[in-house]
Formats: C-alpha cells, sequence, structure tokens
C-alpha cells in the first residue's frame, strides 16, 4: 500500500483514540498503567503530538487493546509509513473476502461530524435493512456464514455508532438503479420505509438521481466524503471498487469531489417526492 505520513498518523491516532475510549479508564494514568508505557507518551499518541510512531509499540497498544489481528497488522503498516516522507495518497488493495471491519477505516467512518455519499449501485451498509444485507450475499461467490454474520454486526455497529447520540450531518445521494434494482423484492417496501424513518427521526438527506436525467459525471462511481473535527480537523473522501480502496485527503482533490456532489444534488428529488412519482 503506499501512503501519506500525515494521513497515516491521523489514521492510528483516530483508531487508538477509538479502542482507548471503549475502555473507560478513569484517568490518562489508569489507562498508561493497562497498556504499561509511561502516560506522556500516551498523552502524544492519543492527542495528535507524535507523528511518526513505533510501529511494534502501535501494534502491541492495538491489540491489548481488543483490536483485531487485521486492524493491528494493519496500523503497524500505517506505523511504519510515517516515517517515509515520499509516501503519497492512501490505497488499500482489492480483497473480496475480506469483511469491512477489518479496517481501521471501518472504525473511523462512524465518528465523522458530516458524512456525504453518493452511491451508484448499493443502499450504502449504515442504512441496510438485515433483509437486504442477506440478499447481497446469496449468490456472493466470496460470502461464507461466518463472513455475512461478521459484516452484519459490523453494518449494525456502524449503523448504530451514527444514529444512536448525536447525528452527524448527513446527506445521501442514491442513483435510482439501486432502487430499481430492488424494486421487486418482497423487503423493497420495507427498506424503503426505513429510509423514509431515517428522514424523519434523524433528518438525514435521502435523495434520487433519476435515470432520466440522462449521462452524468456521477456515473463514474461512487464515493463518500467525510468531515472530521476531532482529534483532528480533517476532510476525506473514501473510494472503493473490486479493484481496491482508496482514501484521498489532498484538499484540491476533495474540493473537486465537493463540487461534484454539489452538481449531482441539483439534479436529485428528494426520496419521498420521487416515491409519489412512481405511484
Amino acid at each position: 500500500m503506499s501512503s501519506n505520513p500525515r494521513f497515516d498518523a491521523w489514521a492510528i491516532r483516530m483508531t487508538l483514540n477509538l479502542l482507548y475510549g471503549a475502555h473507560g479508564f478513569g484517568s490518562e494514568r489508569e489507562g498508561a498503567r493497562f497498556l504499561q508505557m509511561n502516560h506522556t507518551t500516551l498523552k502524544r499518541m492519543l492527542d495528535g503530538t507524535t507523528q511518526q510512531f513505533d510501529a511494534l509499540r502501535v501494534k502491541g497498544m492495538a491489540m491489548h487493546l481488543g483490536a483485531s489481528p487485521a486492524v493491528a497488522d494493519q496500523l503497524f503498516e500505517l506505523a511504519a509509513q510515517t516515517h517515509n516522507i515520499a509516501a503519497s495518497g492512501y490505497q488499500q488493495p482489492s480483497n473480496p473476502g475480506k469483511q469491512h471491519a477489518d479496517s481501521p477505516f471501518g472504525m473511523i467512518i462512524s465518528r465523522a461530524d458530516r458524512i456525504d455519499i453518493y452511491e451508484d449501485n448499493l443502499i450504502p451498509g449504515e442504512l441496510q435493512l438485515v433483509e437486504y444485507m442477506d440478499a447481497l450475499v446469496e449468490d456472493n461467490p466470496f460470502a461464507t456464514e461466518e463472513g455475512a454474520r461478521r459484516s452484519k454486526a459490523d453494518r449494525r455497529a456502524r449503523k448504530e455508532a451514527i444514529f444512536s447520540g448525536v447525528t452527524p450531518d448527513m446527506r445521501v445521494v442514491l442513483n435510482e438503479h439501486v432502487l430499481l434494482r430492488i424494486a421487486h423484492e418482497p423487503f423493497f417496501d420495507r427498506q424503503v420505509g426505513h429510509l423514509i424513518d431515517l428522514t424523519e427521526q434523524h433528518n438525514v438527506g435521502i435523495y434520487v438521481l433519476p435515470v432520466a436525467k440522462g449521462l452524468h459525471p456521477a456515473m463514474s462511481g461512487a464515493f463518500t466524503i467525510m468531515g472530521f473535527s476531532n482529534p483532528v480537523d480533517l476532510e476525506v473522501v473514501y473510494l472503493e471498487s473490486y479493484a481496491g480502496s482508496e482514501w484521498v485527503e489532498e484538499l484540491d482533490a476533495v474540493a473537486q469531489f465537493r463540487k461534484l456532489f454539489k452538481v449531482i444534488l441539483q439534479r436529485c428529488e428528494e426520496l419521498g417526492a420521487y416515491l409519489n412519482g412512481r405511484q
């Protein structure tokens, strides 16, 4: 994988903060004793002071705090990359059998303060009903019973993290194909009803980009723009396909995706209006 040292340090810090916070330590000294490390070193790693990380220490901390071996291994690689000043970008190779939760970024996405999603093929995982999830794995050649169980648990955990407290400012655009693809499924009405509930209960903006709007730059693929204010102010774009996943943080690149999202919204209909028009 190729990386950007600043991005890697942010990803490590975000992930360690999430793992550390889940333990509810009464004080930093208590947490440091649990991790068997100096409390000043711990503070510097969690508050953003540290920019170059010791890879073995990061991996050991992650595992001690309950991270899976897969997450700990990726944190090790990220920590090693913080010493490579020539690195740029962040890409993760494709692995169709790998679960989203087995990544530092699977944890981070649900902690964003602002989320804008354009999806051209699927309802985002955080918005899916279990019946939708089951249908996705029915003919999946990579699916296993354990993998499906973990995938559901991951999506439920992200949904809980997003909607159980203060809901982030969230807008979701679905290409009409996303809905047409499940229009004849027995769970269609329940899934759509669930989306409507989210717009009403959590003030999530859900919109549809009609196929009738013709050619559109959104056809180039799905993307998610996330904004974070803690532990550092940062905006990133997440791109995923069978070719692999990519995280973009360069200001100019993020601005281009922001511009694209604005253009997409101009051609959209609110979900409720779209559904009423189909009746």
